[in-house]
């Protein structure tokens, strides 16, 4: 199974702790939607309400939780297409994608199930008369 955008069932708060995982990060309300891969035991969810120019992410992977933010380091229209693009933060540093030391080995990949899971999840508020670009840099 690929990453798809859908709602988050009850059952799924309970299984990954979610409303533990918001109240760790101070967070009230859980988003009623996320970015997951059942098979992969992956998902990517929103934490709290995006500001202007940044949202603050929750990435999990095989257990692993990674708090990250989405930062706009551009925007505007060109070419008929609007488009925008981010910088991918890690939560906790002003570093590009960082990781604890327990996960180093598995750098590659987690970069590349980001890279599905945001490709996936970018696409979730886009208007499908509209043409839109969005660009993540690691």
């Amino acid at each position: 199974m690929a990453f798809v955008n859908e709602k988050i069932s009850d059952t799924d708060v309970e299984k990954y702790g979610l409303i533990k995982i918001n109240k760790h990060f101070l967070i009230d309300d859980l988003p009623a939607e996320w970015t997951i891969d059942r098979d992969k035991k992956v998902y990517l969810r929103a934490l709290g309400k995006p500001l202007p120019e940044q949202q603050a992410l929750c990435f999990y992977w095989h257990g692993h939780l990674l708090h990250l933010r989405l930062r706009r380091t551009g925007c505007g229209i060109k070419g008929g297409t609007i488009f925008a693009s981010f910088c991918v933060m890690s939560g906790k540093t002003n570093k590009k994608i960082w990781l604890p030391h327990r996960l180093e080995w598995a750098k590659n990949e987690i970069v590349v199930d980001l890279k599905k899971a945001l490709n996936v999840y970018k696409s979730k508020d886009v208007q499908k008369d509209n043409k839109h670009l969005i660009q993540f840099v690691f």
